[in-house]
């Protein structure tokens, strides 16, 4: 097979041979790129919006609701390392423009039981930011839920791979959950 892109770029022509250099569209949230970099082929269209991306969504929530203090709860799920880089990321640029002061009160690493949730209990985290997939945040917010951590007095903001592509929610899910 062989292509050519560069007819509606005149003079960016690059022909391409069938050596696997045509990037490959990812839709989902959930940074599949990585595990696909990993595999060997470095060019990937991500469709979906990037951790940075996400998380100065969520600090641009905060700070119109004048909500300073926050913490940051991820599963193992790829990417979650990026997801709580760029979430610091974005709260120093805040601060550094003098927009907005944060004050990440912790992160939160949930095991497979999401039994560590615990240590955010008598802390002054409200404001709990989610990275997971969809089938990890029903279970920690199944245990959050048990422990507490939910309800009228915190607020659960989640990314967009928990959300997935439905629109219903799970029985798991808090009211209020954004």
């Amino acid at each position: 097979m062989r292509g050519e892109i560069g007819r509606f770029w005149p003079g960016r022509t690059r022909v391409y041979e069938d050596s696997g250099e045509l990037p490959t569209p990812d839709y989902s949230a959930n940074n599949t790129p990585l595990h696909t970099k990993s595999a060997g082929n470095n060019l990937v269209i991500q469709l979906a919006p990037s951790a940075s991306h996400q998380a100065n969504a969520m600090l641009s929530l905060l700070k119109r609701y004048s909500w300073k203090q926050f913490s940051i709860v991820t599963s193992t799920v790829a990417g979650y390392r990026e997801f709580i880089q760029a979430v610091s990321e974005a709260a120093y640029k805040f601060e550094s423009h003098n927009i907005y002061r944060f004050k990440i009160l912790g992160t939160v690493q949930v095991n497979n039981n999401a039994s560590n949730l615990g240590s955010l209990l008598g802390t002054e985290a409200r404001i709990l930011l989610l990275y997971s997939t969809r089938e990890e945040a029903r279970s920690i917010l199944k245990t959050a839920g048990q422990m507490g951590l939910t309800g009228d007095k915190y607020v659960w903001i989640v990314t967009q791979s928990v959300i997935g592509s439905t629109t219903e929610s799970p029985p798991e899910f808090p009211v209020g959950m954004l």
